[in-house]
């Protein structure tokens, strides 16, 4: 009994820890795959991902873009987009459109 108290509660205190932040990783990343489909027309949602990292992506990591993604992304630059899309997407460990994942070649 005291074999399954030592297991039980530290391995039930780690789940009760890790699992909430998982499920809502699954749910971020899920949206994430969903915006960076295409969608019917064939157009991507890329804009919602990028004024999210506008939004939330810390500051060096913003300024280690290049100069003038800011104005780009209000100008709807295609690049700019790409690139803070991209920082979002780094930021929940997916991979970008188009960006090769390990072990691909880059064509």
């Amino acid at each position: 009994m005291l074999a399954v108290v030592l297991v039980v509660l530290p391995v039930g205190w780690l789940l009760l820890r890790w699992l909430p932040w998982r499920l809502r990783w699954l749910r971020e990343a899920a949206a994430a795959d969903r915006l960076t489909g295409r969608g019917a027309d064939g157009v991507t949602d890329l804009e919602l991902l990028a004024a999210r990292a506008m939004a939330t992506a810390p500051l060096p990591q913003l300024a280690r873009l290049p100069a003038g993604t800011g104005a780009g992304w209000r100008a709807g630059d295609p690049a700019a987009l790409r690139a803070l899309a991209a920082l979002e997407l780094d930021r929940l460990g997916l991979r970008s459109p188009g960006r090769p994942g390990p072990g691909q070649a880059v064509l």
